[in-house]
């Protein structure tokens, strides 16, 4: 009885010792978990932080998107006049308002769709307002020059909004047309 415990002490002493030297792919089924358990727990903690900057980013977009529809509930509450020369006062500030927030490209995400709501209600405002001054027989050049300012805006709404497809349009355009020309 003495000698099997003698042998089974050496036997697992050599065992640990082989598992410190040559680490746990030698190893007998008594393997060192703990550098497993690190590795889980690195693992779960990365998913962690992962879900958190998710739970984050979405957190931010809510908060833009309420900021958003705030601005955007003012410029619908603009009343229009029918007086000529307050509504062309109500398309100066659109205007302005156009002028300092630009589209973003739909490349741009989540972030592009709730920040394009904005200068697109600024634009239907605007446009509201062109309609009205065509109702009110207005001064002609007036209503021309606001006429092409909105056209302006539309061009560059499309533009903003589309250019990533516009650029690619472009490129395989001219591919072609090289294309053809040199076969």
């Amino acid at each position: 009885m003495f000698d099997s415990l003698k042998r089974q002490v050496g036997r697992d002493a050599g065992k640990v010792v082989s598992n410190f030297v040559f680490g746990d792919s030698h190893s007998t089924p008594h393997r060192n978990t703990n550098a497993q358990n690190r590795a889980n727990v690195q693992e779960i903690n990365q998913k962690r932080l992962e879900i958190q900057q998710k739970e984050l980013k979405q957190k931010d977009l809510y908060l833009l998107d309420g900021a958003v529809i705030n601005a955007v509930n003012q410029v619908i509450a603009i009343d229009i006049p029918n007086n000529e020369k307050e509504i062309i006062k109500i398309l100066h500030d659109l205007e302005i308002q156009l002028k300092v927030n630009k589209w973003l490209g739909v490349h741009s995400g989540e972030i592009a769709k709730i920040r394009n709501k904005f200068p697109d209600a600024v634009l239907t405002k605007y446009e509201q307002c062109v309609y009205e001054l065509k109702y009110i027989e207005c001064n002609p050049e007036r209503l021309n020059l606001a006429k092409k300012t909105l056209s302006k805006y539309k061009k560059i709404q499309f533009v903003y909004k589309y250019k990533l497809f516009l650029s690619i349009f472009v490129f395989l355009f001219l591919f072609i047309i090289i294309g053809l020309n040199a076969g």
